[in-house]
C-alpha cells in the first residue's frame, strides 16, 4: 500500500507492527510526510521479558539512531505505556 501513497502529502504517518520491520516501514514512510509532519512510531520501549524481546531492543535502537542522526527530522522519545519515538520532518 504504501508505494501507492503520494509523497509530500501527510501531516502524520504512524508505524507499528512488527519491530523488526520498523526501520523499512520508517524510511518509506519519511517520504509521505510534508515538511512539518510527524512520524509515530509506537512500541519502541519493550517491556519485561518475551520471545523476541533482545531483537525488538536491537530494532528500536537501530531506528532511534538512524532518527537521531538524520538532520531532517527533529526527534523525541516519549516514555509513554511502551514507548513512542516521534520525528518532525524540517522544512
Amino acid at each position: 500500500m504504501l508505494p501507492r501513497l503520494a509523497d509530500d502529502a501527510y501531516d502524520l504517518v504512524l508505524v507499528g507492527g512488527d519491530a523488526l520491520a520498523w526501520f523499512d516501514y520508517a524510511s518509506r514512510a519519511l517520504r509521505l510526510l510534508r515538511p512539518g509532519g510527524m512520524l509515530v512510531v509506537e512500541g519502541v520501549l519493550p517491556v519485561g521479558p518475551g520471545p523476541g524481546t533482545a531483537d525488538e531492543a536491537a530494532a528500536a535502537r537501530e531506528l532511534g539512531e538512524a532518527v537521531l542522526a538524520d538532520v531532517g527530522l527533529v526527534p523525541a522519545l516519549v516514555p509513554v505505556g511502551d514507548g513512542l519515538l516521534l520525528a518532525v520532518k524540517r522544512a
